[in-house]
């Protein structure tokens, strides 16, 4: 090849080349202006393929699936282990999995397969990707609602950092709008002085490059009249309007010339108000919360903590956070339920097809009455424990809400309404409201009023993984006995050889009587002091030797008492002598007796009774004083014959509660029964000493402590979970759940978690719809006998606010309870002090009971017989297997 073809190829070639390259750097330009424009369509949010989108739970690898069950993803990131487990996360979504090392089996915070999920659209596709949905409200009371998926990881607003054995995630919940100090317009006169006369004119140049000068001189008319129109302030001068799409960036660059030059955000503000621009701010909108996840041990312990939450608080108070919707959620193809908490317990069982039932939601520990109900839909049980969990197959999990559990809603639905998952999990309320009518003086017209600040206490679910023959509510039940074990004391122990009789006697009552025409509120005794012992001593003649004695209504004014900081025998009953007869005889008769008060509301007020109803009763939000009415049973709406009594403020309680430990002592009295405590929790929301209702639920756990550390015995009624490492008895625990709808099935779990360690029983029989339905029921959960009885007649509650005690006559039920006794006692006097070990449905209202020494009782609820395994169980009948069956 001669020289001149050589030289004349390599021109070529460069050509070639250099056009090659330009044509990349415009390919590259164009998908730089395309990105721009997605950035800003899509507020500079990455798309859902950089934040790692939605997986399918069965990816292609080689034609083969992957099932994520058994197999880690690879784009999740090992951030700490243990001996049991393996936590990962994936930094691009923040979902979570937890490996359980002893199973194999992974559990994760989102399903794997929701990409495929054809029910799911819009925002409910998002919420499977998210693990916290928000509820807030806007400065017109209006509620709304945001998740951490939605609002936080697509818009890249979320920090990830590795903690002590875990990992932590911060959010940022609504889209941040940063405020850069660079004035869209402002007068010539006001850039000059203020910023152009104090930068150098390098900056100054660079600045100017941004803006446009705008003047009326030299302009037709009809454009003048068109820029006025836009920019009125031009009729005071000349003006200088910054460039539109000015990209942020840039706008940093400009921010740093400016305020360089002393120009600040008032100075900002200040021009743009001058020339018609709204001044600018951060969108208030935006939430700050973190989820941490931490291994300890056996368990994944998910805490956020309350105290780091940031938001505007004044203009966009944060009412609830649900966390982790999806933890662990079970699809269409799993088996198995889910556990919830209402009265004794419940379960839902996966893929129900419930659909036209509501979703569940129930608030543990009950409703907060200082947040008024006028009227309530239905009469329910409510959650004692702080419990949920989850039964997919071979595994399951097992919820406990270790903090905030008095702030918290338990939540569940099945598939098929929004999705094809079937989930359940905690809602944490962490500024309640209500709503105050202010028509007496603006009209017809109601304001959302708030808790002044955010509940104090963390929220914590530490969340157990069972799986075997432990995956299932008696695994969840057992797993739950040991936790209160070892982490509050409660102990396993047998009080008694046989079943236990408790006897509730009601001692006085308040009845209106016409003196001389006129109604009169007397005191009424109905069982004195001298008539409890006549009516123990028949039962232990009838062969009952374990009475447990609650007496109601014995002081203080009878069973609506006065605060009890002062205890006062009531001389109707007989005075302290009589009184003393009565201890007496209990004692040598070594039968335990429980002296009833309650200690968290006043019944009665008088000008003597150390109670204050200003001073001393609780506040509604509405900052009203907290009176209670009871509820008529034929309407549900507030009867306003009935009371009011009040809302002791939990700030009074720990005094009234010293009192009441003082005057026990000085009568020797050894027990004491706690009707309400248990039961409820509920806040003061006095402003200035706001105690809310994790405070409340707190002071009132240091009671139950300092009771049961002055050597008094305990009994209580309800048994929510805080009372249990303290109380020695339950009574009117629920023996079942309030079988909503969308449930499939009533458990004794509080009974399964308890037995062994606290002695309880059911309602009164003689006070239940059907008699051997209850005494059946208290041989399924392994409880006692249970009777209310008064020595006067029924007609006594006649015209009383009492009626509810309609059937207590001990003359007319003493051979009956002792017929339902020796039946009881006989089924169970064998497995006094053991635990149930486990709980199942053979049939159609046919149940199993096995205990702790292999013990099993069989229950047929029905009316006819069935046949179990060759057995014949009687309709309303029992069997006891002593050798296993």
């Amino acid at each position: 090849m001669n020289m001149k073809k050589i030289v004349l190829f390599a021109v070529v070639f460069s050509l070639l080349f250099v056009n090659i390259g330009v044509y990349s750097q415009v390919e590259n330009e164009k998908q730089n202006v395309q990105d721009v424009a997605n950035d800003e369509s899509a507020g500079d949010a990455p798309t859902s393929k950089d934040v790692g989108g939605q997986k399918d739970s069965f990816a292609e690898t080689d034609g083969q699936p992957i099932d994520f069950s058994c197999q880690i993803p690879s784009d999740m990131r090992l951030v700490s282990h243990n001996d049991f487990l393996e936590l990962y996360i994936n930094e691009e979504t923040t979902e979570v999995a937890v490996k359980d090392k002893r199973s194999g089996y992974i559990w994760y915070t989102n399903p794997q397969d929701r990409e495929k999920d054809s029910k799911a659209a819009g925002l409910n596709k998002d919420l499977l990707a998210s693990q916290m949905t928000i509820t807030y409200y806007t400065p017109s009371s209006q509620a709304k609602m945001m998740n951490n998926y939605s609002d936080s990881v697509r818009l890249g607003q979320f920090d990830i950092e590795t903690i002590e054995n875990g990992v932590k995630i911060t959010y940022r919940i609504g889209k941040e709008s940063k405020v850069y100090v660079v004035p869209q317009v402002i007068s010539k006169e006001r850039m000059e002085e203020k910023i152009l006369n104090n930068i150098n004119e390098t900056d100054a140049r660079k600045l100017l490059r941004q803006y446009r000068l705008l003047s009326l001189e030299n302009v037709s008319e009809s454009r003048k009249q068109e820029l006025l129109a836009q920019y009125p302030s031009l009729k005071n001068g000349d003006i200088y309007v910054l460039a539109e799409n000015v990209r942020d960036y840039m706008k940093e660059s400009l921010q740093e010339i400016i305020l360089s030059a002393g120009y600040t955000l008032e100075d900002m503000n200040e021009d743009h108000v001058a020339n018609n621009v709204p001044p600018a701010q951060e969108n208030k909108e935006v939430f700050k919360i973190s989820i941490e996840y931490i291994l300890e041990g056996e368990n994944l312990v998910v805490r956020v903590p309350t105290e780091e939450i940031e938001y505007h608080h004044d203009s966009y108070p944060l009412y609830s956070i649900k966390l982790l919707e999806f933890f662990g959620a079970a699809g269409l193809q799993d088996e198995g339920y889910m556990l919830v908490p209402d009265g004794s317990g419940s379960l839902i069982y996966l893929n129900n097809n419930k659909l036209a039932s509501s979703s569940y939601v129930i608030n543990v520990y009950g409703n907060d009455r200082s947040v008024p109900l006028t009227e309530r839909s239905s009469l329910i049980e409510q959650a004692y424990l702080p419990v949920f969990g989850m039964k997919k197959g071979e595994n399951a999990f097992f919820a406990i809400i270790e903090s905030g559990d008095a702030m918290a809603r338990v939540c569940a639905d099945i598939s098929g309404r929004v999705n094809s998952y079937n989930s359940v999990c905690s809602e944490f309320v962490l500024i309640p409201n209500d709503v105050l009518d202010i028509s007496d003086y603006s009209g017809n017209y109601v304001i959302m009023v708030y808790q002044p600040r955010i509940f104090k206490g963390d929220i914590k679910i530490r969340y157990a993984f069972l799986n075997g023959e432990n995956a299932n509510y008696a695994g969840m039940a057992r797993y739950y006995r040991k936790y209160l074990e070892k982490q509050y004391g409660m102990v396993q122990r047998q009080l008694y050889d046989n079943v236990p009789f408790y006897l509730e006697l009601v001692g006085a009552i308040r009845k209106v009587r016409s003196i001389a025409g006129v109604p009169i509120n007397v005191l009424q005794p109905l069982t004195t002091y001298d008539q409890a012992i006549e009516i123990i001593d028949q039962l232990k003649k009838g062969g009952v030797d374990e009475i447990v004695l609650k007496y109601t209504g014995w002081a203080n004014g009878g069973v609506h008492h006065t605060i009890p900081s002062n205890v006062n025998l009531i001389s109707k009953l007989g005075g302290n002598r009589a009184f003393s007869r009565l201890k007496n005889y209990l004692e040598q008769n070594q039968i335990d007796y429980f002296m009833d008060f309650a200690i968290i509301y006043a019944y009665k007020n008088t000008l003597f009774d150390d109670f204050i109803v200003r001073a001393h009763a609780s506040r509604y939000i509405t900052k009203e004083i907290a009176s209670i009415y009871d509820y008529n049973i034929a309407t549900d709406v507030q009867d306003l014959d009935r009371g009011p009594y009040y809302i002791i403020s939990p700030s009074r309680i720990p005094h009234i509660v010293d009192g009441m430990i003082r005057g026990l002592r000085d009568l020797s009295v050894k027990g004491v029964s706690i009707r309400d405590a248990a039961i409820d929790v509920n806040s003061d929301f006095r402003e200035r000493r706001l105690i809310d209702r994790q405070q409340a639920r707190d002071i009132l756990v240091s009671q139950f402590e300092k009771m049961k550390n002055s050597g008094l015995m305990l009994m209580v009624e309800g048994g929510n979970a805080y009372s249990l490492p303290y109380i020695d008895h339950i009574v009117n625990i629920p023996e079942e759940s309030n079988r909503f709808y969308i449930t499939d099935e009533s458990i004794p779990f509080l009974q399964m978690v308890v037995r062994g360690h606290i002695s309880y029983a059911g309602e009164p029989i003689n006070l239940a719809s059907d008699y051997r339905k209850a005494m059946l029921k208290a041989i399924e959960v392994g409880g006692g006998i249970h009777f209310t009885f008064i020595y006067d007649e029924n007609s006594a509650f006649k015209e009383t606010y009492y009626d509810h005690y309609y059937s207590s006559e001990y003359r007319i039920w003493l051979d009956r309870a002792l017929d339902f006794y020796r039946e009881v006692n006989e089924a169970l006097k064998d497995v006094q002090g053991q635990a149930i070990e486990n709980h199942e449905k053979l049939a159609e209202n046919v149940y199993r009971t096995t205990f702790e020494n292999g013990v099993q009782v069989i229950v047929n609820y029905n009316s006819e017989a069935v046949n179990i395994g060759g057995m014949v169980v009687d309709g309303k009948g029992y069997k006891v297997l002593k050798g296993g069956m």
